[in-house]
């Protein structure tokens, strides 16, 4: 199990796709 650490501009970038398909 490597790269189990994730840059944070992935997760808001993750975050803000996901939080754009549940609104819409």
């Amino acid at each position: 199990m490597k790269n189990l650490k994730i840059d944070h501009e992935t997760i808001v970038k993750f975050t803000s796709e996901m939080t754009l398909q549940y609104v819409k």
